[in-house]
């Protein structure tokens, strides 16, 4: 798997500075961000905050949902 840091060339200060604080983490986080599909954070930040405040407010209910159906399976 290659790093981060070959990936994707740019010459945006903010991207370079971002990509040297990467290189100064531990491995098992660098290799992490390697696995991140950058397609889903384009696509939330296509979306107006009201949208992404929507979505994530959905997401916790579904979450919720599923935590209170485990809960009540167990016991």
């Amino acid at each position: 798997m290659g790093s981060l840091l070959q990936e994707q060339p740019t010459s945006l200060p903010a991207a370079t500075q971002a990509r040297s604080l990467i290189a100064e983490l531990d491995p098992d986080v660098r290799d992490a961000v390697v696995d991140v599909d950058r397609t889903l954070i384009l696509l939330s930040l296509q979306l107006s905050p009201w949208d992404r405040l929507r979505s994530a407010s959905r997401m916790m209910q579904t979450l919720a949902r599923i935590r209170d159906a485990a809960a009540s399976q167990r016991g």
